[in-house]
């Protein structure tokens, strides 16, 4: 009894893990196409209201860095100071023009001047002084003239009636005068320090390039351009400077295609009475990748631009999995290949039924399981 019992338990648990374990399992081959790629080709900038054979987009990223440089040379420097003043008319309704050179005075007795002549408008109906923001620069050169904010009056218009009523008062700070030798650096520290920041962000810019890329897109190296933008790159303005701050800014710019799009573009330009299916490239990047006219162009503005693209490439064709599964379902097991001749995107399909003695499809989908096997040249 306990015998019999025991193998009525054992077929029960064998059963049992087949109904479990049940399905079908297809593998498939898709159909594929070795290509030879070698000719120039062109794209546009994509627009949601541009429909374009291909489209391209622009990926943008942005370094920075900066070093400390000795200030080793120097330069004999005679500047002026600046800055700026607000002129007001308090003397009447009108207009008053005022000639180059026109001064503008301290309490403490400091000139400074206009380069050029200026008008002034008159008072508001409401009694309010007319004004207008105007730039001068001291009569001398030196530090002396670098000051803060004060107010200034019109010695041209000393002893008569309008000497009142136009006044000055600063805007900004009156700066940049100089008289002396100053540090500066030498042009050979300068550009040893450009090369080094260029290295420095360029070397950052293309780590990044690579890892930041969106997914599902190609970038070629050869699409790539950097621009670099000097800032402040100078001395402090004294005598005394002993550095200087270097900074570079380093801009990257590079052409990416959505890997689906440009392995479609190829196939309808390489493939003969290309069906116009879904395919995919596998090894797109691999291809020979040259932006024409690179020194010409601007990829910040570019709305097209024209490429070469040259070697080897194998199209595969996209099979639709839930598609094929859909039609599958409930389906006997004789009627696979048929199915399958359906789909022309399909070169080679097997299926395993679980367990062995069904010869249908299982009624739940999630039971069909598709495996696609990369075709071999």
């Amino acid at each position: 009894i306990w015998i019999i019992a025991g193998v009525v338990v054992f077929f029960l648990l064998l059963l049992s893990s087949l109904v479990v374990f049940s399905g079908a399992a297809i593998t498939l081959t898709p159909r594929n196409q070795d290509v030879s790629v070698d000719a120039t080709f062109s794209a546009h900038k994509r627009a949601l209201d541009n429909q374009t054979e291909l489209s391209f987009d622009i990926m943008t990223l942005e370094e920075t860095a900066e070093k400390t440089v000795p200030a080793t040379g120097s330069e004999t420097i005679h500047q002026k100071a600046s800055g700026e003043i607000i002129v007001y008319n308090n003397y009447s309704a009108q207009s008053q023009k005022f000639v180059k050179n026109t001064r503008f005075e301290t309490s403490d007795g400091k000139i400074y001047r206009v380069q050029k002549s200026i008008t002034v408008p008159g008072k508001t109906g409401s009694g309010s002084p007319g004004s207008a923001v105007i730039t001068v620069y001291a009569d001398e050169e030196g530090e002396a003239f670098n000051i803060g904010l004060v107010d200034f009056t019109l010695p041209g218009l000393k002893g008569s009636p309008m000497y009142s009523g136009f006044y000055a008062r600063s805007k900004t700070p009156m700066e940049g005068g100089f008289s002396g030798v100053r540090k500066i650096i030498s042009d050979a520290d300068k550009q040893a320090a450009e090369t080094e920041l260029k290295k420095i962000t360029r070397d950052k810019l293309t780590q990044r390039v690579h890892q930041e890329k969106p997914e599902g897109f190609v970038l070629y190296d050869d699409g790539v351009a950097v621009e670099f933008i000097s800032e402040n790159n100078k001395a402090s303005d004294t005598s005394v400077a002993q550095v200087a701050i270097m900074r570079m800014r380093a801009v990257l710019r590079g052409v990416i295609f959505n890997k689906r799009d440009l392995s479609h573009y190829i196939a309808t330009k390489t493939v003969d009475n290309f069906d116009g299916g879904a395919v995919n490239i596998p090894a797109v990047e691999s291809l020979r990748f040259v932006l024409l006219n690179k020194e010409s162009i601007s990829l910040n503005d570019a709305q097209s631009i024209s490429f070469g693209l040259s070697g080897q490439a194998s199209v595969i064709w996209t099979v639709d999995e839930d598609s094929l599964k859909e039609k599958l379902i409930g389906t006997k097991k004789s009627d696979f290949q048929k199915i399958m001749g359906s789909f022309l995107n399909i070169e080679r399909a097997e299926v395993s039924i679980k367990p062995f003695w069904k010869t249908n499809f299982p009624e739940d989908i999630k039971k069909i399981k598709v495996t696609i096997v990369e075709p071999t040249s």
